[in-house]
C-alpha cells in the first residue's frame, strides 16, 4: 500500500460486482425494486398453458408423421384412413392428428 494515502481499486475491501450483470439487467432490477417500494405488485405469469400448447403441437406433428409412414407402409391402414376417395388417406391422417393434438393439449394443460 501507498503511504501517501492513495488508494487503488485492489486495496478496497468492498466486493465489486463488475461483470456480473449487464447494464440492461441492472436497470431493470433497479426499476423493479423502485416500483416494489412504491407498492406495485408483479403477479407471476403462468407459462404452463403456453408450454402445453407448444408440446401438444409437437405431439400432433409426430402423430401426423407416424400416420403418414404407416399409411404408406400398410394398405390396411391406408384404406382405414381414406375417408374420401377424392382426397385419399390425407383426410383421415389430418383428422386423427388433430384429435391427437387436442387430446394432448387437454392432458398437458390439466
Amino acid at each position: 500500500m501507498s503511504t501517501t494515502g492513495d488508494t487503488f481499486p485492489s486495496d478496497s475491501t468492498e466486493p465489486t460486482t463488475a461483470g456480473t450483470a449487464t447494464v440492461g439487467e441492472d436497470v431493470a432490477t433497479d426499476h423493479e425494486a423502485r416500483l416494489r417500494e412504491q407498492g406495485v405488485e408483479f403477479p407471476d405469469k403462468p407459462e404452463g398453458p403456453i408450454a402445453a400448447a407448444i408440446l401438444a403441437g409437437g405431439v400432433g406433428c409426430l402423430a401426423l408423421g407416424v400416420l403418414t409412414t404407416l399409411a404408406e407402409a400398410s394398405t390396411a391402414i391406408h384404406d382405414w384412413l381414406e375417408l374420401s376417395s377424392d382426397v385419399g388417406p390425407l383426410a383421415g391422417m389430418t383428422v386423427v392428428a388433430v384429435i391427437v393434438w387436442l387430446v394432448a393439449w387437454a392432458v398437458l394443460h390439466a
